[in-house]
């Protein structure tokens, strides 16, 4: 009986809630979106505000997603904003399309994401006749046999778009110097050059199209796996966003130099984030890159040469750094590059960095080392880390080939509090006094990363029972 109450006391109590939109609309924003469903069963209030906001992205990776929204998809379609297909197989995208055909058009859907799906050219020119409100627009990996802008012809009020460019050119008569001259509201473009026959026409093409068009864009991303990049000459006053993936010479295994593309990061005074990958980079440029961009706030370097006092560079000149992934810091050997990193004064964007990635090359050498240096190093290391004040994600992983180096994590020098993901690898082995104090002080941590062999299946098993709220990322090798 005193249950019954319960249940239809708290029926009355949602019913008030819901009848409130704005009061409801902040339920949803505390609640988990997996809990939006059970929402839907409590009053109709309560579905007529949850519907929308469940159906604005309709994303299907696998034939099973599609299964469960198959039934569902006429009904609420109307509410859909983005349509996401990345890597769907070719039974569901048809299945999925047809379920859409009874429609003539679809001008709620405005971003359209088809990366690496099975879509056929004639479905995909018939998906986008649907779509004439179309703002962003990603269909890399996809088998086309025109090229990408001669599929996307119809829609030229795109302001985001991302393709591969793989053996097809562009027709003659279209020219080479005005091909996005249709979407004069694009500000973010992203060109992936699959290899083929005619990659170095096809490449070339590409750069001297965005080297001379008029296009303001905000942000550019180009990635070629097997040749280098050219750096466009386009107006580059309003790039907030530069990516560059280069290929590494297939002959002789080194990077590009950088120096080209230096000029273009520094002729861009509002970039805010920078993606690097395959470049040799000097010492003299990183500290030019901190103090051209003063705004910057993210950093990824990927398969690149430099070394640690030139990446301390930026942590000393960027105040606005939120964000560092660096990969591969290795210098001369990993503790003397290490202690070029964290020793001397605090970074200077440590009241601002909440997201960082260190990937240190720790050699046979390193571990010859003096004990007493390779302690002050990890000492100095995590005093370091302690003052990042704002630090959300800590991963610091070991990529060494021999026995881990050991992390050395001082558990008297507090990790930040507020971290929600942490990694950690090449901590020669877990101990009870570890994962307890994990589990007792960083209580909003969302996941943690170890390698397998590192962590017994006894602590493993303990931190499952007494952190369920906390997902196990467990890593075979370092």
């Amino acid at each position: 009986m005193f249950t019954l109450y319960i249940i239809l006391y708290s029926t009355l109590i949602a019913e008030r809630v819901f009848s409130i939109p704005e009061l409801a609309l902040l339920v949803l924003e505390l609640a988990p979106p997996r809990t939006w469903p059970t929402l839907c069963l409590l009053n109709r209030n309560c579905a007529g505000i949850v519907q929308p906001l469940i159906w604005k992205t309709i994303a299907c990776h696998k034939p099973a997603t599609f299964k469960k929204i198959q039934s569902h998809i006429r009904k609420h379609v109307h509410h859909v904003e983005s349509l996401n297909l990345d890597a769907l197989p070719q039974p569901s995208v048809s299945s999925l399309l047809q379920e859409l055909s009874a429609f003539e058009q679809l001008p709620s859907i405005t971003s359209l994401s088809l990366c690496h799906s099975s879509i056929t050219p004639d479905q995909l020119s018939a998906l986008l006749t649907k779509v004439p409100q179309l703002k962003k627009v990603d269909i890399r990996g996809c088998v086309l046999h025109q090229h990408p802008l001669e599929a996307l012809v119809q829609c030229t009020d795109i302001e985001s778009m991302a393709f591969s460019h793989e053996n097809t050119l562009l027709p003659r008569e279209h020219g080479e110097n005005n091909i996005f001259d249709l979407w004069v509201r694009l500000l973010r473009l992203s060109v992936d050059i699959i290899p083929g026959i005619n990659q170095g026409v096809s490449f070339l093409q590409i750069e001297d199209a965005i080297s001379q068009c008029q296009l303001n864009l905000e942000s550019l991303a180009l990635s070629s796996p097997c040749r280098e990049l050219r750096a466009p000459t386009l107006p580059s006053a309003s790039l907030r966003s530069i990516t560059f993936h280069t290929g590494i010479d297939l002959y002789t295994g080194r990077t590009r130099p950088f120096a080209k593309h230096l000029k273009l990061i520094q002729a861009s005074p509002l970039i805010q984030h920078i993606d690097l990958k395959g470049f040799r980079i000097r010492n003299d440029e990183l500290k030019a890159l901190g103090e051209t961009c003063k705004g910057l706030t993210s950093l990824v370097l990927k398969s690149c040469n430099y070394a640690c006092n030139g990446l301390r560079h930026v942590l000393d000149l960027c105040t606005s750094l939120e964000c560092l992934h660096a990969h591969g810091i290795e210098g001369v050997y990993g503790v003397s590059a290490a202690w070029w990193l964290f020793g001397g004064a605090s970074w200077a964007c440590r009241d601002r960095l909440q997201e960082l990635v260190l990937n240190i090359v720790w050699t046979e050498r390193d571990m010859r080392q003096s004990k007493e240096f390779s302690g002050r190093l990890l000492a100095t290391m995590w005093d370091t880390l302690n003052k990042l004040s704002r630090l959300r994600v800590l991963k610091l992983k070991h990529v060494g080939r021999s026995d881990p180096f050991g992390i050395g994590i001082q558990w008297g020098i507090e990790l930040p509090r507020r971290l929600e993901k942490l990694c950690l690898t090449g901590h020669r082995s877990w101990t009870r006094e570890d994962v307890v104090w994990i589990a007792e002080n960083l209580k909003q941590l969302d996941e943690l990363e170890y390698v397998d062999k590192e962590m017994d299946k006894a602590l493993r098993s303990w931190m499952q029972k007494n952190r369920r709220d906390m997902r196990l990322v467990v890593t075979d090798a370092w």
